[in-house]
Order: structure tokens, then sequence, then C-alpha cells
């Protein structure tokens, strides 16, 4: 797992090995994972704020793999 630069500067979280393969089975069937990464620092300290989501390439077949929520409200 690893920090890295885009063209435009911004910072983006690569993952690599378990990390990867983690995510992978994380992700439903599908969908794509989406890695937003912010950084921040203000010496001596430093901060990450990460937000994964799974991005549907086909709705239909995302929900029907998401187990049901049960005691609604």
């Amino acid at each position: 797992m690893g920090v890295e630069n885009a063209r435009s500067g911004q910072p983006t979280l690569v993952l690599a090995g378990g990390a990867a393969e983690r995510l992978a089975a994380l992700t439903p069937a599908g969908a794509r994972a989406v890695i937003h990464l912010s950084l921040t620092d203000d010496h001596p300290y430093a901060q990450a704020f990460v937000v994964i989501e799974a991005v549907a390439a086909d709705l239909a077949s995302i929900s029907a793999t998401l187990a049901p929520v049960s005691g609604g409200v």
C-alpha cells in the first residue's frame, strides 16, 4: 500500500499484495472499488482520510448480491 500522485498532483492510494486482494474480496460482484484519499499535515502531525466506495457497473447485479437488511425502521 502506498501513495502516488496523479498527473494533476492529487494523491492516490495504490494497493498491492494482500491489501489489493482483500479489497477485491470485499467488492461486490459487478462493481469496482473507487478509493478517495485526502491528506493533510501540520508539523509534527499528519492525517489521511480514506473513503472506499463500490461503484455499480450494473445496479441490478450488485443489489442481488447484497444481504437484505433485517429489522427495518
